[in-house]
């Protein structure tokens, strides 16, 4: 499975600052949509973040960060940026402290 690059150092974490955002092809197609009613400065912000997220996230994440998702969705993108994109860490997250922990994706009901 994908998983999004962590950035070990502070260079890494912030070299996408100095570099030339990729252009939104790279979106797919339904993340592209997402976009479309955002202000120009949080539609940069979010494409650039989206573009670091597997494809098969993009529009999930997007629909989130636009507050257009259900809070189940919402919770379910939120829980795998915290694994990595990892859908089978999210299931086997131990982070009992977390406040979204009793209602993440397979996790106890």
């Amino acid at each position: 499975m994908n998983q999004a690059r962590t950035p070990t150092t502070a260079t890494d974490r912030d070299a996408h600052l100095t570099q030339p955002p990729e252009p939104a092809e790279a979106l797919t197609f339904g993340a592209q949509e997402a976009l479309s009613d955002l202000s120009p400065a949080i539609e940069t912000l979010i494409r650039d973040r989206a573009l670091e997220i597997p494809k098969a996230a993009q529009v999930a994440y997007l629909k989130a960060a636009r507050g257009k998702a259900s809070p189940r969705l919402a919770i379910g993108v939120f829980c795998l940026e915290c694994m990595g994109w990892d859908r089978k860490a999210v299931r086997g997250c131990t982070s009992k402290a977390c406040a979204l922990y009793q209602y993440r994706p397979g996790g106890a009901k």
